[in-house]
């Protein structure tokens, strides 16, 4: 519903209850900073943003399809339910399928190329340490 729909007293009241949540979070987090696991929550955090990133790719796609700006090739023989359109952006297209694997794959080996580049930094370093010992 429109905010007009709702009225202005729910959405004030969801904007309350938003920064209470918030607030609560904040202050556990604060609270328990010695002893969170900092490393684990980054890559769950980065887990969660490829995720949003492969939604809002299908969304993106599936309303560029529906303006007209791009072309329609459903999947043949692929029903999917509605709910994992509106919720995940996963449509039955190719060009929302490839779209957002291509996006999920660039994410992916951008990250595993980071972590390769690091570790022969790392290796080079071992390297000229041993030589000049």
């Amino acid at each position: 519903p429109h905010i007009r729909q709702a009225g202005l007293l729910i959405v004030v009241q969801g904007v309350v209850l938003g920064m209470i949540a918030v607030g609560i979070v904040g202050f556990i987090t604060f609270k328990l900073q010695t002893r969170l696991p900092y490393m684990r929550m980054l890559i769950i955090t980065g887990i969660l943003i490829v995720g949003v990133l492969a939604v809002l790719v299908g969304n993106t796609v599936r309303v560029m399809q529906v303006v007209g700006w791009m072309p329609i090739h459903p999947i043949e023989g692929v029903n999917l339910p509605y709910w994992l359109g509106q919720w995940f952006g996963v449509y039955p297209t190719w060009e929302g399928v490839f779209a957002q694997l291509s996006a999920v794959i660039f994410i992916l080996g951008s990250y595993f190329f980071a972590q390769y580049l690091q570790a022969r930094k790392r290796e080079q370093i071992r390297h000229q340490r041993a030589i000049q010992a």
